[in-house]
């Protein structure tokens, strides 16, 4: 469980900086490239800790330390598996950035020229504020990133309305599929018996 976690991790936030810098560079070209400093860092970091044997040395140092048994090697992602996740997640944060600039249409009329910058911003704001360990859920970081890119579409005040609406969004979506969880659990526990 601590190995998928970690996986997850790493991977998903390597992936959405290293997916973010390409699409932003595409939109803005050195505009924003200040920014890109500690995302490049973090992605060089994520791919380094995915490597299966960089991972084994040192889960298994952690667990020498507490005395627990250590897991072998073959127990890893190879490390093209850690590559496919990443490319995986790629999709995953393109397709969840196409339905961000859809939220934004529905507020404010955006080309869809500004598709590509837009889809990058919302990924590194996402990504971000998954990184942010310090603030719970991204509060904050996740707005001001986006606050921040956004503005090259539109004036402060509407960009940084948009971002709050994506905080609004993102807790509902969340919502949403807790619920439906739930429910699939209840119903598939009907009587006490699996069905």
């Amino acid at each position: 469980l601590v190995m998928s976690v970690v996986y997850e991790i790493i991977l998903s936030v390597a992936a959405g900086f290293l997916l973010a810098l390409i699409l932003l560079n595409i939109a803005f070209g050195s505009k924003l490239y200040s920014l890109y400093v500690i995302p490049i860092l973090i992605i060089v970091t994520g791919l380094i800790f995915s490597h299966p044997k960089i991972l084994y040395l040192l889960f298994n140092l952690a667990l020498r330390k507490f005395k627990k048994t250590e897991i072998q090697a073959s127990d890893f992602l190879s490390y093209w598996r850690a590559i496919q996740l990443i490319l995986y997640y790629f999709v995953l944060y393109f397709l969840q950035g196409i339905g961000f600039f859809f939220l934004i249409n529905s507020i404010v009329p955006l080309s869809f020229h500004a598709m590509i910058g837009v889809i990058g911003s919302h990924v590194l704001a996402l990504v971000s504020g998954a990184a942010a360990l310090f603030a719970p859920d991204g509060l904050g970081v996740r707005e001001g990133i986006l606050a921040l890119t956004l503005q090259f579409y539109f004036p402060v005040g509407i960009a940084v309305l948009i971002s709050a609406i994506a905080r609004i969004w993102f807790s509902l979506a969340e919502v949403v599929f807790w619920a439906g969880f739930y429910i699939y659990s209840k119903i598939s526990h009907y009587d006490g018996k699996t069905t």
